[in-house]
């Protein structure tokens, strides 16, 4: 072996299989428990950001596109994200540029769309009142109206405020992409010290 190389060797360490094996047991667990809306009503309680952190949102932007065996799937934007090239970007628009109008609605489709996360307690009913602290995703629709809630110049609500934030109600109607939602505070403020008590007491 010539200098070049066992100076390159001398600079570099070993994977650590373990660890290898600790991430790949962490990445198929994914989120968890994922909160899921029922169809009709339902009741979140969303909690305020961990220390450090501004919002008690976080924002993504995903794609949603067909793979070779023709199922939707999810897929991050690097592009919204990070500044990177981006697939899916790259498809959407050489789609959206085809004078076929097929091709430009799948282009449209194929958009990257945001994607938010925030905890919350689902108070649906006592079976999900459960599983407390939860993770919750949902789109730009929700995310722009509850952003809005915080963001009011002359009224602001802080629903997720510990002591007097509010609990969401969240209205479901319809299926896939007909699926609409409306949202409206409940008018009693929750407590988060109230809310642990009362789980306590149902777990």
């Amino acid at each position: 072996m010539d200098e070049k190389n066992s100076t390159a060797l001398a600079t570099v360490g070993k994977t650590d299989l373990a660890a290898a094996r600790e991430e790949r047991a962490a990445s198929n667990k994914g989120l968890g428990d994922v909160v899921k809306l029922a169809t009709g009503k339902n009741v979140l309680r969303f909690l305020p950001p961990p220390i450090g952190q501004k919002l008690p949102f976080y924002k993504t932007f995903v794609h949603w596109m067909k793979d070779a065996a023709g199922q939707t799937v999810k897929s991050g934007c690097p592009r919204r994200m990070h500044g990177k090239v981006c697939i899916g970007c790259a498809e959407s628009y050489k789609l959206g540029k085809s004078e076929n109008p097929l091709d430009q609605a799948a282009g449209k489709k194929w958009r990257a769309k945001v994607e938010a996360y925030a905890q919350v307690v689902n108070l649906t009913t006592p079976a999900e009142a459960k599983k407390g602290v939860q993770p919750f995703a949902f789109g730009s629709k929700l995310y722009d109206e509850l952003l809005a809630y915080l963001a009011d110049s002359t009224d602001p609500v802080d629903f997720t405020d510990p002591k007097i934030g509010f609990t969401v109600i969240i209205e479901r109607d319809g299926l896939g992409e007909q699926t609409r939602y409306t949202l409206r505070m409940q008018p009693k403020p929750t407590s988060l010290e109230d809310l642990a008590a009362v789980l306590r007491e149902k777990g």
